[in-house]
């Protein structure tokens, strides 16, 4: 919405026509078949249909259904050179409403969704495993070109792999550590983001739930 409603909806005409399947910001979601499981993605922001503001609005909003896993996409959470920790009460950029992200996860996760992955504070925040399901509190950078990206020393970015089980319930998860080079990133062989991540979630959110056993691993802790 950077560039308002017109270039919002252009950007989802293009997206469709080259074979993407967009979720948007309202609505129940898009779904994908794979391996005969029945995939359905949903957007939430902190404006439109979907928002994070809106807890009440949850349950309705992802409506599970049999044989379904669901996963969450979140433009949630502040933007500063702190961002990477999160404060655990509603949180703002300027006059933003950008939500409380613990609330709205666990809130999502409640009401039947697998998988949580939240992106906007452009910088990696710490994991968390709410009722055996992953949330992903920021996806930080990947592709970025903003000047100050690479020398950021709160955001190197990150690649993700997960694996769940055929109930949605996190199994393993792999991170890939780059640094952002001129908007382009490049393997990253310390381990920076891996290791930012894995402090962020031992420290900032206390989740003993999950280890960080090494080489961009992340398993079931205690």
């Amino acid at each position: 919405m950077d560039l308002g409603e017109e270039n919002y909806q252009k950007t989802l005409a293009l997206l469709g026509e080259r074979g993407f399947w967009v979720a948007g910001r309202e609505g129940h979601g898009v779904v994908a078949e794979i391996n005969n499981l029945r995939v359905r993605t949903i957007g939430f922001s902190f404006s439109g249909g979907n928002s994070v503001n809106n807890l009440d609005a949850i349950a309705v909003i992802i409506g599970k259904k049999q044989n379904e896993i669901i996963i969450v996409s979140a433009h949630m959470g502040g933007e500063n050179h702190l961002a990477h920790r999160i404060p655990n009460t509603m949180e703002y950029f300027g006059d933003e409403k950008r939500g409380d992200v613990i609330s709205f996860s666990h809130r999502c996760i409640d009401a039947g969704a697998d998988l949580v992955l939240g992106h906007s504070p452009h910088v990696p925040r710490g994991f968390e495993l709410y009722k055996n399901k992953l949330i992903v509190y920021s996806l930080g950078n990947f592709l970025f070109d903003y000047p100050g990206a690479g020398r950021n020393a709160h955001a190197p970015g990150y690649s993700l792999s997960i694996h769940l089980d055929e109930k949605g319930d996190f199994q393993s998860a792999r991170i890939e550590s780059y640094d952002l080079q001129f908007g382009v990133p490049v393997v990253d062989t310390s381990g920076r983001a891996y290791k930012m991540i894995q402090n962020l979630t031992l420290g900032n959110l206390k989740q003993t739930s999950l280890a960080f056993p090494g080489n961009g691993a992340v398993r079931k802790g205690n």
